[in-house]
């Protein structure tokens, strides 16, 4: 049986914070939530300020995946200000409930940034290919029918997955003083933030890469891409 493919789930970000992108960054700052990179703060060369953060999609049962997204802040002061509390289960127990039900601070950039590492770079978009291969046997600790989820180079999904999707995971900065990759970790919401050369290779080994020009390009001929949401 052929897998269930979904659609892409691409960089969550508009044209604009691309367009910034091209144009380079000035500075960088990684922010640390509970012991995990959980955003990274860019500073362009025009001095606007952007989040870097995970996307979350729920596909299916047991296959959810994570893309980037990225932000100026006067799009997040604008979710801040539309905030409203979710629908809380009459079974929360506290703290969880009190969490929930308030608003997060407003958000605030960095006063200080570090220096953007690269001095002239190539930006590049990172894809994979997801997947879920079901009825696993990986041990009785993992529940009854666990699924176990893997990677592949689009295209090459095995033919014993049962689902798959194309996910845009990370940009790669290139430039003469090396590379910067910022991508979507396995532990959900979680960001790789990194220079080392080993964990830049074994990450982009199962990822196509598509220089940032071209993938605006190739998703602007898509007709249900918008120049709002790439």
């Amino acid at each position: 049986m052929s897998p269930v493919v979904y659609p892409p789930f691409e960089l969550q970000a508009d044209r604009g914070a691309l367009t910034a992108l091209l144009g380079g960054m000035e500075g960088y700052k990684v922010e640390a939530l509970g012991g995990r990179t959980g955003e990274l703060w860019l500073r362009d060369r025009e001095g606007r300020d952007w989040v870097v953060a995970v996307d979350q999609r729920d596909l299916r049962f047991k296959f959810e995946v994570f893309a980037l997204g990225m932000m100026s802040i006067e799009q997040m002061r604008e979710r801040w200000r539309n905030w409203k509390a979710p629908t809380i289960p009459p079974d929360m127990p506290e703290p969880f409930r009190s969490l929930m039900a308030t608003r997060p601070p407003e958000p605030v950039a960095p006063v200080a940034y570090d220096d953007w590492p690269l001095k002239a770079n190539r930006v590049e978009v990172l894809r994979r290919a997801e997947f879920i291969v079901e009825d696993v046997d990986v041990g009785p600790t993992f529940g009854d029918h666990p699924n176990a989820q893997s990677t592949a180079v689009p295209g090459e999904v095995p033919h014993e997955a049962s689902a798959s999707c194309v996910v845009a995971v990370g940009l790669l900065f290139s430039g003469r003083e090396g590379r910067l990759l910022i991508a979507s970790d396995w532990m959900p919401m979680d960001l790789i933030v990194t220079q080392e050369a080993g964990k830049i290779d074994e990450f982009t080994a199962a990822c196509e890469r598509v220089e940032l020009r071209t993938y605006m390009e190739e998703m602007g001929r898509k007709p249900q891409m918008s120049d709002e949401r790439l």
